[in-house]
């Protein structure tokens, strides 16, 4: 099953829809929070009426875990303006407490003009990595590795857990089934590596992501269909448990892709 089949839900009303949260797409013991994002950004997309209006940014919190079954996502717009939407959701389980709550905004193209000069802009820079073919995949058998981890093509360069004194991750991501790109693709697989802390603790210790925050920079059509994206995150800092990272995607031809900022707590 690949992310478009198990982010796919029933639409039962206005901005309300029935999921049924697919098994083997686990982190633990609730479902994946790439999964919950890509759900959330088809749930909004849907919502949506103007098809100029394509989403941008997506704040996420998750409360609890999201169990295997039947889930409700609604999606609610807080505010239909001359050129920018703005949606609450929620998904709860079928005891009905809620596992995730987001904010999302979808906007339609304002100065297009500036995308070309815009990329001489940036401060932030794609990093330099061996060529995608030559960086050998994750392997399957990894003790401890999340269920939903079989689902993609995960292909580190640098940052292993247990691994390094510096708190940074690279390497290649995409679905293990990749055809083309679309938004919610790209807000799940942002979240498919293991969290930077992992790469300078000296053992192994369960952790959650509680915030998540994405912002959209690209036309996902413009991806070239089965392309790899580079990744790269980074730990900023850590109080009492909780971290915070950045995370990029970048493109094949060096584009920021999306832009993703968590709060991670090491739970242990």
């Amino acid at each position: 099953m690949g992310i478009d089949t198990a982010t796919q839900m029933q639409q039962v009303g206005k901005g309300a829809f029935v999921w049924d949260v697919p098994d083997h797409w686990q982190q633990g013991r609730g479902a994946w929070g790439g999964l919950i994002a890509g759900g959330i950004a088809r749930a909004v997309e849907a919502s949506e009426s103007s098809p100029e209006r394509c989403l941008r940014t997506l704040s996420l919190h998750l409360p609890g875990p999201l169990l295997v079954g039947e889930a409700t996502l609604r999606v609610t717009a807080l505010r239909i303006g001359s050129g920018l939407s703005t949606w609450t959701a929620t998904v709860q389980d079928a005891a009905g407490d809620i596992r995730a709550h987001a904010v999302a905004l979808s906007g339609r193209p304002r100065v297009p003009d500036l995308d070309d000069a815009a990329r001489t802009w940036p401060t932030a820079t794609a990093p330099r990595l061996p060529q995608w073919a030559d960086v050998p995949p994750l392997p399957a058998d990894v003790p401890g590795m999340p269920t939903f981890l079989s689902h993609l093509d995960v292909r580190p360069v640098e940052g292993g857990p247990l691994s390094s004194s510096h708190a940074r991750c690279l390497g290649y991501v995409r679905f293990a089934e990749q055809a083309a790109w679309d938004t919610c693709q790209l807000v799940a697989v942002v979240d498919a590596w293991w969290p930077t802390v992992l790469t300078v603790l000296d053992t192994m210790r369960p952790l959650a992501t509680v915030t998540y925050a994405a912002h959209v920079l690209v036309d996902p059509s413009t991806i070239p269909p089965g392309e790899p994206l580079t990744y790269e995150a980074s730990m900023a800092g850590t109080h009492a448990g909780f971290t915070t990272e950045t995370r990029r995607l970048w493109t094949p031809d060096g584009r920021l892709a999306v832009e993703n900022h968590q709060s991670i707590v090491v739970i242990a």
